[in-house]
């Protein structure tokens, strides 16, 4: 004889406690939605975009790929600045060159991305190296060792981790709330402070790591300027001693000559600056016995922005760095100049 219980068995379908079971989920599943929807929906309203994470990971993907193209390679290498101010497609359409491969990274130096591009023999492409005086030229062991986790990065790249990192790009580029200014520490800080953390004007970032600047989104540009401006006057840089110099300089030279005898190329680029940033690097850097010198060493392809009349019209707004729509022209404008000095084919149209 049936139970007169069995109706609220939550185990049997069409059971009352089964009903309310499946309705709490239901209601638990809108709730987190709602709430996620409502955080998602109040940071986009104060100009956050959702962007991928520029991480250790990311620059790995984009490393092991200038091996992959084999000969037909072109890697930018730098700081914010080659990240910023020269754009894929621009630069590709007016060098002929496929599109190139950006290992460069925020206040990162040049050289031991050169190194370990020279020292492995997989890569036999062309590298288009920014020289940022602050960093080329400066005695900064702790900021050489800045990109160990990336080179880690690339030397445990398997399929495993091409997929997870393709798996967190997804995710990234749809929830705003993915973005490192809106994690636990920043949050906090502006709690502490009592702020809400704002947008950054270069914070969005492309899937292979080219990243934009809106200084639309630079409330307090002139304040900043003046501020870094004051910064930059009481800071005293490590320059070289003459003898590092000399040491750096034939360091850098045999890096080339690696990379040449596999049937590679580089191409030494000064990137354009302004304001304060200029001024601090003509104080502790003079041309004459930096980027001169460097040049005769190599005996390469080298470009200073301010030798040419049309890229030395271009002038970042911040000292560092031009705005996305000024980044455009000026990679074009640099790509014809390589086209020019041979180094690039230039347009086959």
């Amino acid at each position: 004889m049936p139970s007169s219980t069995s109706n609220s068995d939550p185990s049997r379908p069409g059971s009352e406690a089964g009903t309310n079971w499946r309705a709490s989920y239901v209601l638990a599943f809108v709730m987190v939605v709602a709430c996620v929807g409502s955080w998602e929906g109040y940071w986009r309203n104060h100009g956050f975009d959702p962007s991928v994470t520029d991480d250790a990971g990311l620059w790995g993907l984009a490393r092991h790929k200038a091996n992959v193209l084999g000969e037909d390679a072109v890697v930018l290498v730098g700081s914010s600045r080659m990240q910023m101010d020269v754009q894929r497609d621009a630069f590709a359409h007016a060098t002929g060159w496929p599109p190139a491969v950006q290992l460069a990274v925020v206040r990162g130096p040049s050289v031991p991305v050169l190194e370990n591009l020279a020292n492995d023999l997989g890569f036999v492409g062309t590298v288009i190296c920014e020289v940022n005086p602050v960093l080329f030229f400066a005695d900064t062991p702790n900021i050489d060792r800045m990109l160990d986790a990336h080179f880690e990065a690339f030397r445990t790249f398997s399929y495993g981790s091409h997929v997870e990192q393709r798996l967190s790009m997804w995710f990234q580029q749809r929830f705003v709330t993915r973005l490192p200014d809106l994690g636990y520490g920043p949050l906090r800080e502006g709690w502490e402070f009592g702020r809400r953390p704002l947008p950054s004007y270069n914070a969005f970032i492309t899937e292979d790591r080219y990243r934009f600047g809106n200084y639309g989104k630079f409330g307090h540009l002139r304040w900043a300027n003046k501020r870094i401006a004051q910064v930059l006057r009481n800071t005293i840089p490590k320059v070289m001693p003459p003898s590092e110099f000399a040491k750096r300089l034939r360091h850098v030279n045999a890096l080339v000559e690696l990379i040449r005898a596999r049937g590679g190329d580089v191409v030494f680029i000064h990137l354009p600056s302004s304001n304060h940033v200029l001024k601090y690097e003509h104080e502790w850097w003079d041309r004459s016995e930096f980027w001169d010198k460097l040049v005769a060493a190599t005996d390469v392809t080298s470009i200073h922005y301010e030798d040419d009349p049309v890229l030395a019209r271009f002038s970042p707004p911040d000292g560092d760095h031009l705005g996305r729509m000024r980044a455009e022209e000026f990679s074009l404008r640099l790509g014809e100049v390589l086209v020019k000095k041979g180094v690039a084919p230039g347009r086959s149209d």
